[in-house]
This record gives C-alpha cells, structure tokens and sequence, in this order.
C-alpha cells in the first residue's frame, strides 16, 4: 500500500453498497460450501463403503468416485476463495484511503466491477470472483450428478425415475440463471404489458 492511511475515511455509499452486498454473499457462500464440503465427504464414505452388484461397468464406479472427490474439491475451494474474497473486500477501505484521487463524489461511467477493483479489491478480483462461481457451480453439480449416477447403480426403476424428475426440478434455477442474461425476462415482460 502506498500513502498515509486516513483514518477518518468513508467510502462513498455505491462503493460501500457494492462491498456490503459483494461481503453478505461471500460469507454466506462460505457457509454453505463448507456444508457441501461435509455433504460431500459423507458421500464419498458411501461411494467408498457401498457394496454394488455383480454386473456394475468398473468404469462407473470409477466415475462415481471422480465425482466423488471432484466434488469435495470444488467445495472446499469454493468455501476458501470466497473467504480470501470477504477479506479483501474488508481491505477497501483501508486501501482506498491512501488513494487521493479516487472520486467521492459525482458520477463516473464504470462497472461495478471496475469500480470495486479501483477502490482496492484488486486487479485479481474478477479472476477470483470467476474462480469462486465456477468452483462453487461445480461443487454443487457434482453432488447432483454423483446422487444421480449412485442411485443408478444401486435403486429400482422406480427410484430412479422419481429422483431423475427430482434432480431435474431442482437444478432447473441453476440452468434458468445460467441461460438467461440479466434482465431479459423483465424486458420482455415490459413490452408485453404495454403492447
């Protein structure tokens, strides 16, 4: 850090907007993924204690056990990233303080991005900020997919049929907040109610 810190520093309300929304998220992501962390590793005490039956491919057992593991990875680097995340946003202010030129006040054209990189996230926030999306989707997408392949592999039809339908149901917002950019569905809507 370069320059005195001012210790009477505040920073301007969109910019502690940002850091509070950006901070609530990441400490409740660290909550959940390490939930996950557990979840995963009391899955991957069945996959390793289950008994399968005679005709299971190894290969799908393999795959279970990849899911397995890739799955306790991503959780806990999901978990630990959006920890370093929070921390470095409790940085801003302190970082932004030393910064004399940084605008208080006014308007600028910038990303939300931008502007949380400039007030002291960092130029490696957007990597860590894809870093933890990516980890904690893939954590969670390979929990469903390792429920999905051992339910396969152990229960009856019946069984599997309810639990695809259910897992499909389930994962249907990760893949509506995926396909959808921000903000189409309220335009559409917009347009639907004028016209």
């Amino acid at each position: 850090m370069s320059g005195n810190i001012v210790l009477t520093y505040k920073l301007p309300p969109v910019i502690k907007s940002l850091q509070l929304g950006w901070l609530a998220s990441f400490q409740t992501s660290a909550s959940v993924n390490g939930l996950f962390a557990v979840v995963s590793a009391l899955l991957l005490i069945g996959v390793k204690l289950s008994t399968y039956p005679e005709d299971t491919n190894p290969k799908a057992k393999t795959f279970l056990t990849l899911l397995s593991y890739s799955s306790l990875v991503f959780s806990i680097s999901a978990t630990v990233t959006s920890l370093i995340l929070a921390d470095r946003l409790g940085e801003i202010p302190i970082r932004a303080s030393t910064k004399s030129e940084l605008a208080q006040d006014g308007s600028v054209q910038a990303t939300p991005t931008y502007l949380l990189k400039r007030y002291g996230a960092g130029s490696a926030w957007t990597f860590g900020v894809w870093h933890w999306i990516f980890s904690m989707l893939a954590g969670i997408w390979c929990i469903f997919i390792e429920m999905l392949v051992f339910i396969f592999l152990q229960e009856s039809t019946t069984v599997k049929i309810t639990m695809t339908c259910l897992l499909a149901f389930s994962t249907s917002p990760f893949l509506l907040f995926l396909l959808l950019p921000n903000g189409t569905g309220h335009k559409n809507l917009a347009s639907e109610t004028e016209g």
